[in-house]
């Protein structure tokens, strides 16, 4: 009987130590699972940028080197042509990629809604931007930029606490290191970190991780005036890049600017380069 007991209690422990490892290794699938999920959060959120949701031309710096850009211009569907559109995008798409082994030059997005027309693009680094753009592009480290000629000759303001004060570049081309965007453009260029510096002249507002470029701006000017950062939204045609002929017929097409530098006051083309560095 004592021997039946013993074996009986020894059962009964042997069983609760299996109840226990099973609830154990439960906790730790669970645990697991949502490591993977805070993970998975993680990765979509920092790569899952939505490069549409802008209403003014930005260009977006990335990490690795590329360049995405998101244009926006007036598309009045009644007058204009979406699929000469469409062809003649493609056919600058495949122009730029002929010969390479990788695309230079994606085509990432192209929506037409209420008479705007919504072109993203990704470039596979800043000189093929410039390529494609006519915009001058810098992009790299301090050192980087000053080998390439850039002599950093400007008014400079610092960021710090979201606020912009008085600047040199001796608090920063010497100091620790930065990254430079230099860009010769009315656009709003956004950054992958945080602006530390900028160039004053034609810059109208900074954020955390992004500088709007307007012409006839000034960071550090004592009175403000109102600036409109709505950018090319204007009715096509004020700029000569359609046709009277075009829109007497409706057989126009609305052309993305591609380097043609005719467009005016609003022109995306700035005489300004803009140094913008980051960390």
């Amino acid at each position: 009987m004592k021997n039946e007991s013993t074996e009986t209690t020894k059962s009964a422990s042997k069983g609760e130590q299996q109840k226990k490892k099973l609830i154990i290794t439960g906790c730790l699938a669970i645990i697991c699972l949502i490591l993977v999920i805070i993970l998975a959060v993680f990765v979509l959120g920092s790569c899952g940028v939505d490069y549409a949701e802008t209403d003014t031309n930005t260009v977006y710096v990335l990490k690795d080197g590329k360049i995405v850009s998101t244009d926006i211009e007036a598309f009045d569907e009644k007058t204009y042509n979406v699929e000469k559109l469409k062809n003649y995008l493609a056919s600058v798409v495949d122009a730029y990629n002929k010969g390479s082994e990788e695309p230079v030059l994606v085509q990432k997005e192209l929506t037409v809604e209420e008479d705007v027309a919504t072109l993203i693009l990704e470039y596979a680094n800043a000189d093929v931007y410039e390529k494609v753009n006519g915009v001058e592009l810098f992009t790299g480290t301090i050192a980087e930029a000053q080998k390439a000629g850039y002599t950093f000759d400007d008014s400079y303001a610092k960021m710090k606490d979201g606020k912009a004060i008085t600047a040199t570049a001796d608090d920063f081309i010497k100091g620790e290191d930065y990254k430079v965007i230099i860009i010769k453009s009315n656009v709003k260029v956004v950054v992958p970190g945080e602006v530390c510096f900028v160039s004053t002249q034609n810059v109208a507002k900074v954020g955390d991780d992004y500088v709007l470029i307007k012409d006839g701006s000034q960071l550090l000017a004592e009175e403000e005036e109102e600036i409109n950062t709505e950018f090319g939204t204007e009715a096509e045609g004020s700029d000569g890049s359609v046709s009277e002929d075009e829109l007497e017929s409706g057989e126009g097409d609305i052309i993305f600017d591609f380097g043609d530098e005719s467009n005016e006051e609003e022109s995306q083309y700035s005489e300004v380069l803009t140094y913008i560095i980051y960390k």
